[in-house]
């Protein structure tokens, strides 16, 4: 049994090590540093190293042992040298969460401090919104107002002014940005959807329900934005699309049975109008559809 367990082990290296090999051509192909797959196996091996250092590796299916980090290595020298560059978004994505998952606001703060005299975008970006972490919003306007200036197309940075802008209490200037940058950038999904929660925020829920209506229709919706839009239907008082919002939510998570539910509960909405009731019962025969056989016969037989 022990041989046999052995030999389907050494199958499965044989695979691991061709996988390696495609892979690591593929990463240089595509232009990225073929020496990063070794860096990242020996991450894993100093995270997760200790865990199997008691297990001998030929017990082991997948080990990230010195000898596949060797092997990699070797590999990389075979390749054409690769002169990575990292873009402006990746880098500011790097700079967002290392800003966003700090674990307190003066932890963030903190981060960036000892480069707040830097003039790369990320850690001007970066020290913005530890400064909105830390309620400083006068601050991140100022810095975000530069980086507009620096880098007019760059929408994170026309995104972060109008929110700290909006935390600091100017709510009706941040609009007035958000306006003018829709304007430029129409159906940009996170200037829309920041937009749409400070409209919200404002008392607007109408403006905000017909710009994520119009988003969605265009875009494909994620589980969050589709709770954004119910949540500005009922704000609105239009409770029967609320729920029929909230239909798609649940489908988007998989709960079929909620998702059946609020469209029913839009059914019995008193001022639904007969569009939107047509409307309802067409997404309620579809959902139906998609019940198991054997709930199907039930679920068709409810009122409706």
């Amino acid at each position: 049994q022990a041989l046999a367990a052995q030999r389907q082990i050494n199958f499965t290296r044989s695979n691991e090590h061709e996988a390696d090999r495609v892979g690591i051509e593929l990463l240089a192909g595509a232009g990225f540093d073929p020496y990063g797959m070794a860096s990242f196996f020996e991450k894993l091996g100093r995270r997760y190293g200790a865990s199997s250092q008691y297990v001998p590796e030929l017990l082991q299916t997948h080990p990230v042992s010195s000898q596949r980090v060797a092997e990699a290595r070797d590999r990389a020298r075979q390749l054409p040298t690769v002169s990575p560059t990292n873009s402006l978004t990746y880098t500011l994505t790097k700079a967002r969460m290392v800003a966003l998952n700090a674990a307190t606001p003066e932890a963030a703060f903190a981060a960036f401090r000892d480069k707040a005299d830097s003039d790369a975008p990320e850690d001007r970006y970066g020290m913005a919104l530890a400064s909105m972490r830390m309620s400083l919003h006068d601050n991140a306007e100022r810095l975000f107002r530069g980086l507009i200036a620096d880098y007019p197309n760059t929408m994170a940075f026309r995104v972060g002014r109008a929110e700290a802008m909006a935390a600091g209490g100017a709510t009706s200037a941040a609009l007035e940005i958000y306006a003018d940058a829709i304007r430029l950038f129409p159906r940009n999904v996170p200037l829309t959807i920041s937009y749409a929660e400070t409209l919200i925020s404002a008392g607007k829920p109408a403006e905000a329900h017909d710009l994520l209506l119009d988003l969605l229709n265009n875009v494909p919706a994620t589980a969050p934005q589709l709770r954004l839009i119910a949540r500005a239907a009922n704000a609105e008082g239009d409770v029967a699309n609320a729920y029929f919002y909230m239909s798609y939510y649940y489908q988007s998570v998989s709960n079929l049975p909620l998702a059946i539910g609020q469209v029913r509960m839009a059914l019995e909405t008193p001022n639904a109008n007969e569009v939107d009731r047509a409307r309802f019962r067409a997404r309620l025969d579809q959902l139906i559809e998609y019940l198991p056989d054997d709930q199907r016969e039930l679920a068709t037989t409810s009122p409706q």
